[in-house]
């Protein structure tokens, strides 16, 4: 049994990269890395917050992507899931480097927080 047979989601992948405006601040764009990500999003724990008068609950999630195809993700990306969730992206690992799949350690925010 492979990886890409587990993976029973697709998501798209997206770099957001930042530039000055020339008055102190910033303009965002969140461009596609990549579309339609053969992906297993599972999710693993999650906890309430609430922070200035908002409340909301950030749920820990695990996603595993097949190799090769998609090594040049990294943390500082985020993904969208077919259902329409954001993930940002905490930490990714190849297991033992067995170049077979990645794991991603996720964070999801539901809610305005």
């Amino acid at each position: 049994m492979s990886v890409r047979s587990l993976c029973n989601n697709t998501a798209d992948v997206y770099k957001t990269t930042r530039t000055a405006d020339g008055y102190g601040g910033w303009t965002e764009v969140s461009d596609a890395v990549y579309s339609s990500m053969p992906c297993r999003i599972q999710p693993l724990s999650g906890a309430e917050a609430a922070m200035y008068r908002r409340e909301g609950t950030t749920v820990t999630t695990k996603a595993f992507v097949p190799l090769p195809g998609y090594e040049s993700i990294t943390e500082d990306c985020w993904i969208k899931d077919a259902n329409g969730k954001k993930y940002g992206i905490v930490f990714i690992a190849n297991i033992d480097n067995m170049g077979h799949h990645l794991e991603f350690a996720l964070r999801e925010v539901r809610s305005d927080l």
